[in-house]
């Protein structure tokens, strides 16, 4: 695969995120805009209310104010309303194309993908080493601290007496040694990186090497 072609789909990809951004942008915008007008309206509706209240009294109540902001809202609202059902609109729209232009660039977009596999295989490889080696200090310590445990078992026994306790404490034996190695890592897991057969790359999905 040409890096023109890589460069053209990345392109691409990137103008459609570029309208989806905006078009999220303005359906949140123009939704938010229709919220407000919606507030308004309910507001303006009791005020109504009140005033034709007052009107009916014979008191100045400002009705005529009232209907015609009224007016104005809800001709507000529709214009909002409409343009957070465009907006969505074409989000929607972009969101459809954007899985038609990875069928269009797939072996592009899998090139592209493959040196990011590449790092990921290559940082795991990193690891390898400072994990053996701290995995093997700490089976180190452990082979120290174990043949201590009886020893600091009946220790800690002889100081629950001193205290007036003489039953056996619970997790006496576990508190007397050292836990495992906490890393949940295998050592398997880079044997199998190093081999191929782990890697950051969907299964369905074979390298050409």
């Amino acid at each position: 695969m040409s890096a023109t072609a890589i460069t053209d789909a990345l392109a691409e990809l990137e103008k459609l995120n570029d309208e989806y951004r905006k078009a999220q942008s303005a359906t949140d915008l123009h939704s938010a805009n229709a919220g407000r007008a919606e507030a308004r309206l309910r507001r303006l509706k009791l005020d109504r209310v009140a005033a034709y209240k007052e009107a009916a009294r014979g008191r100045d109540s400002g009705v005529e104010a009232i209907e015609e902001e009224l007016v104005e809202v809800e001709a507000q609202l529709e214009r909002e309303q409409a343009a957070a059902e465009g907006a969505l609109q074409a989000r929607r729209e972009v969101e459809q194309e954007i899985p038609r232009l990875h069928r269009r660039y797939l072996p592009a977009f899998i090139e592209e993908a493959e040196t990011y596999t590449k790092q990921a295989r290559e940082a795991l490889a990193e690891l390898a080493q400072p994990y053996r080696a701290a995995e093997a200090t700490w089976d180190a310590a452990r082979s120290k601290w174990g043949p201590l445990a009886e020893a600091i078992t009946a220790e800690m026994k002889q100081l629950r007496e001193a205290d007036g306790v003489y039953s056996a404490g619970a997790g006496d034996s576990e508190a007397s040694r050292v836990p495992p190695f906490p890393l949940a890592a295998s050592g398997s897991v880079f044997e199998r990186s190093e081999a191929g057969v782990l890697s950051a790359r969907p299964p369905a999905v074979q390298p050409d090497d």
